[in-house]
């Protein structure tokens, strides 16, 4: 039943992703030809800055989705009443405090801008973007809900449905009045009906939820989530800094053109880690029901495949990112928007060694380890902002990447498999540490003789593109299949896999 509802949601996922990168595609191009780099890489910066005050949340969500799984394996709806209540009335408040603050730091944008752009109503449009995620958080604890529920498809096909016709407005609004304002109102105004329209879904879905009796959470889950929540504070930290700082110091030491330029990759890039954070969010909820109900021996082996395919997937995709970025964006915006290649393979590298990490993280939070390794995120912190800073000032943007790349490897990549294998599993993590070179090998291997075929490729425009494309598609993936056909990992994925459609009936 785990595994049908796990591929029933990645499915979906997947399916309802696609269309929203095709469509992000294509109002991104509307957008640069209407509006241009400068509001580009305002809106990439605006966004960034405001990430920064979701450390508001204080991890209360993520500990609150963990203590659900025990009670909807046992449909125990009086505990999860209560759970539900208390995160509405917690997220509301972080809802209002975003709205606040955010509009009282709206004094200190000149100090995070290089130069000002001449755009008028800058103002306005970054306390448009306030109002756009304080919104956001008044009705998520349904969403949140909903996944924990292994029914993560209903939520990517609410999605895909309100981006599609957001987009559709979008567009038109671009190439008929030439306005930010307007064409943002749009986007706040898809970001209400999509909360709403998932609400509904939830309360139809699951009366229950409707109910007004009041209930008590129980001691042991409310001590479980005041320590995870402690916990989920630093990792908040560590996340927002290491995914959120880059444009914050490209646009205090670089520019903010050069924002714009980055967005552009960066779009690229978070497509595809969106599509592929798909799967592994689809299958969190599921993997918190293993390790509820599940025997020790299963969820190792589960680990170890879903690591693999962790491998496979990141890998085939960080070698599409390093030889595919740069002929795709000057197909798509022009020679004058592309990086050198250095640049473009550290965006790769950087990409890989986050997205290799999944597998970990994801029993690691369906497990609940956050206060085990709760200093990890503070030592990201330190080490990613010296790198970062002394590097930006020598070799310039480049700099900004490696100082991200460096600190995934010297502290994330070896402290969050120890946690896990020393709580969950209860032995040390050097198979898995094998297994991180053994792929890594392979994966920079396949990466380089992949990019020298490229390159080989004597044709441009949309025909040597083409080419390329062919040749990511097939010799990564080949060779993986080459290597690892007889391995355990691979056998224990195609019999999950046939278990799962013949189950489905398709």
């Amino acid at each position: 039943m785990r595994s049908v509802k796990s591929l029933k949601n990645v499915v979906f996922g997947w399916g309802m992703q696609l269309l929203i990168i095709l469509l992000g595609f294509v109002c991104r191009t509307v957008f640069i030809q209407e509006l241009g780099e400068s509001y580009l890489g305002l809106s990439g910066l605006f966004a960034n800055v405001l990430t920064m005050l979701s450390l508001a949340e204080l991890g209360i969500g993520t500990a609150i989705i963990f203590s659900l799984y025990k009670p909807i394996a046992e449909n125990n709806q009086q505990q999860i009443i209560a759970l539900m209540r208390f995160y509405q009335k917690f997220y509301r408040a972080v809802g209002c405090f975003v709205l606040v603050i955010g509009t009282a730091l709206a004094p200190l944008l000149p100090h995070l801008i290089k130069e000002m752009p001449d755009i008028p109503y800058l103002y306005v449009i970054y306390l448009m973007h306030v109002v756009n995620t304080g919104i956001s958080y008044f009705y998520s604890y349904k969403t949140a809900f909903v996944n924990a529920n292994q029914e993560n498809f209903l939520v990517s096909l609410n999605h895909g449905i309100c981006y599609t016709v957001m987009v559709g407005i979008q567009i038109g609004v671009l190439l008929l009045t030439h306005n930010f304002m307007v064409y943002f109102a749009v986007q706040m105004a898809a970001t209400l009906a999509e909360n709403v329209i998932i609400s509904h879904i939830a309360d139809r879905r699951y009366p229950f939820l409707r109910s007004k009796e009041s209930y008590k959470i129980d001691p042991t889950i409310a001590r479980q989530i005041k320590t995870n929540t402690l916990a989920m504070i630093g990792h908040n930290v560590g996340t927002i800094v290491m995914g959120s700082t880059d444009n914050l110091i490209i646009s205090k030491f670089v520019g903010i053109v050069e924002v714009g330029l980055y967005s552009n990759y960066q779009m690229i890039i978070n497509s595809v880690h969106t599509i592929l954070n798909q799967a592994f969010s689809a299958i969190t909820s599921s993997v918190g029901n293993l390790l509820v109900l599940g025997e020790d021996k299963q969820k190792e082996e589960t680990f170890y495949m879903i690591f693999f395919v962790d491998f496979w997937l990141y890998g085939f995709c960080a070698t599409a990112l390093f030889c595919l970025s740069n002929p795709f964006i000057e197909l798509w915006v022009g020679e004058q928007y592309l990086y050198s290649v250095p640049i473009v393979a550290v965006l790769a590298a950087k990409f890989y060694c986050t997205g290799i990490r999944q597998a970990c993280n994801t029993f690691k939070g369906a497990a609940g380890l956050y206060m085990q390794d709760v200093y990890k995120p503070y030592m990201e912190v330190v080490v990613n902002l010296v790198i970062s800073l002394v590097l930006v000032k020598r070799i310039g943007i480049l700099g900004v990447f490696l100082g991200t790349l460096i600190t995934t490897l010297v502290v994330a990549t070896w402290i969050e498999p120890m946690v896990l294998f020393r709580y969950e599993f209860g032995k040390g993590p050097w198979r898995y540490f094998g297994k991180y070179l053994q792929y890594g090998a392979v994966m920079t291997a396949t990466a380089a003789l992949t990019y020298r075929l490229c390159a080989a490729v004597a044709a441009g425009g949309i025909g040597g593109f083409v080419l390329r494309l062919m040749l990511v598609a097939v010799v990564p993936n080949l060779a993986y299949l080459l290597l690892f056909f007889w391995s355990r990992e691979f056998r224990l994925l195609l019999q999950t896999l046939k278990g799962a459609v013949g189950k489905k009936g398709l």
